[in-house]
């Protein structure tokens, strides 16, 4: 707990975006595991980018020390970096995703796997969006007291 010790309310924003990265993890994996006909083909990578931006997030926490304070180059870029992952991953979740969308809201309404996936799709982007937001927001705010 030493860690925390001297952090203030950036912080622990960026510890919020970090668990509503894993948040939005876990909801992928679920997403995937629906129904092996609604699995995405480019799992291992998106779920490796969900594992780094959490990874990065927390070393966003952790870096910033009372000597640099927020001038801290590291836990910048790996916020830079999280945020890209993220909008990636919320891309490619929506591109891998598409057709069945337009089918459920044409054709074949009543496909209940299929909405199941839709709405694991949308929950997952919500979290990796959200966390996106809050590490943009987090990141003009002060992370260490001085």
């Amino acid at each position: 707990m030493t860690v925390l010790k001297n952090r203030t309310v950036g912080a622990y924003g960026q510890i919020l975006a970090a668990i509503l990265g894993i948040a939005g993890l876990v909801l992928m994996i679920i997403n995937n595991n629906i129904s092996s006909s609604y699995s995405l083909s480019s799992f291992g990578l998106l779920a490796a980018g969900a594992v780094l931006g959490i990874v990065l997030t927390l070393v966003a926490v952790v870096t910033p020390t009372t000597s640099l304070g927020d001038l801290d180059v590291v836990s910048t870029l790996s916020i830079m970096v999280t945020v890209g992952v993220y909008a990636f991953i919320i891309g490619q979740m929506a591109n891998e995703r598409i057709l069945m969308i337009s089918g459920l809201f044409s054709w074949n309404s009543t496909n209940a796997t299929g909405w199941s996936v839709f709405y694991m799709m949308i929950a997952s982007i919500v979290c990796f969006a959200v966390s996106a937001v809050l590490l943009i927001v987090t990141s003009f705010m002060k992370t260490v007291k001085e």
